[in-house]
């Protein structure tokens, strides 16, 4: 056993799992290219593997308990290997093969994590149909399935900020708070806590997944990474034919080859008429290319530039009768409002009562004649 091993199971569980938390968090501050960033994620995933080991040793879930039977501080390692799998996605990969290896990793221990919920019933069917289910392929139901999967993410979240002592900055920082929880806490809070930060992770687990599986279908899609070539059959500094500056040397032989063996062409070349070889057909082109107008020719029409110089956005339109009838803000606002039954007048509605507020409280801490006092106090 190395020395990190013994050192990391001689500490407690929480202490390990906020250390693992604390060298994700570093990495999340810098790209994901940084050496010290890629350095944090293999800090962290070491130790989510020496925990994910232990907790599996101290066998804290089992298949066979119900939710009941589940303690609320064993309940919070569930996160491990949700942890787990945001760390070993984000680690760096040499080429297409080792990025599909990275990627399936991540999604194994995801699905653990989805399996632990599953076997102690955390998750509501509700919200399995929410967020577990494909997204549709048109438009207007793609949007509608975002806007209840956004409602429901920020209730669920505003539900954890009411629960919490301290406000955090970040999902990894929520975990690290619910792993050091004080004992103080109360014991019924602190499950709710747990339980629904559970659903939270739930919530993004599933997000990762189709993240993940988009991602695998495009690199198995994509062309193998070409093998390396040998170091004997690689560029050299002797080597001059790969060098640009031999083009020039080419280029001062005008009666050399056009072409090398391989068909690249060695300088440059005219093409010209099949029928150069007539002497007329040479003397109408020489004239053509003489006899002709001193200055440049248009190379559009009028309509040609008007049309581009529009797409450039150089012409201002609008303005005149349609413009004086269109409705201001506040009456294409309240039109808005009245188309009943959809979710976009919904959210109208709710700008509507926004602004009404605003101009109501606005008003009551201003009242008429407020402003004109001539310095009577």
């Amino acid at each position: 056993m190395s020395s990190t091993s013994a050192t990391s199971s001689s500490i407690s569980l929480a202490s390990l799992f906020s250390r693992a938390l604390s060298s994700l968090s570093s990495s999340l501050h810098l790209p994901a290219s940084d050496p010290a960033a890629q350095s944090s994620l293999q800090s962290a995933v070491t130790d989510l593997k020496i925990l994910s080991s232990r907790v599996n040793d101290l066998g804290l879930f089992s298949d066979n308990e119900a939710v009941d039977d589940l303690s609320t501080r064993d309940a919070a390692y569930m996160l491990v290997d949700f942890v787990w799998g945001e760390a070993a996605g984000r680690v760096a990969a040499n080429g297409r093969d080792e990025r599909i290896t990275r990627l399936q990793q991540s999604e194994l221990h995801l699905r653990i994590f989805l399996n632990h919920l599953k076997s102690y019933s955390l998750i509501s069917e509700c919200d399995q149909y929410l967020f577990a289910k494909s997204i549709p392929a048109d438009f207007a139901s793609r949007r509608d399935v975002k806007i209840k999967q956004f409602k429901a993410e920020k209730e669920l979240r505003s539900q954890i900020a009411a629960l919490l002592p301290t406000e955090t900055t970040s999902d990894i920082d929520l975990f690290a708070k619910l792993i050091d929880l004080p004992s103080s806490y109360d014991e019924d809070q602190a499950r709710e806590l747990t339980f629904k930060v559970l659903r939270l992770a739930h919530v993004q687990c599933q997000a990762q997944l189709r993240s993940i599986g988009e991602e695998l279908e495009l690199l198995r899609m994509a062309p193998p990474d070409e093998p390396q070539a040998p170091p004997d059959e690689k560029r050299t500094e002797d080597d001059g034919t790969w060098r640009l500056d031999r083009i020039n040397q080419v280029l001062t032989d005008v009666n050399g080859p056009l072409l090398d063996p391989q068909g690249r062409p060695l300088r440059p070349f005219t093409l010209l008429p099949s029928n150069t070889s007539s002497v007329a057909a040479d003397r109408q082109r020489l004239q053509a290319q003489v006899f002709r107008p001193g200055h440049r020719l248009p190379t559009m029409t009028i309509e040609e530039y008007l049309a581009e110089e529009q797409r450039r956005g150089n012409i201002i339109s609008g303005g005149g009768a349609a413009s004086e009838n269109a409705p201001t803000s506040k009456e294409q606002l309240q039109l808005d409002t009245e188309m009943d039954g959809t979710a976009f007048a919904e959210e109208r509605e709710e700008e509507q009562r926004r602004k009404d507020e605003d101009w109501a409280v606005w008003t009551e801490a201003n009242p008429k004649g407020a402003g004109n006092r001539r310095n009577k106090g």
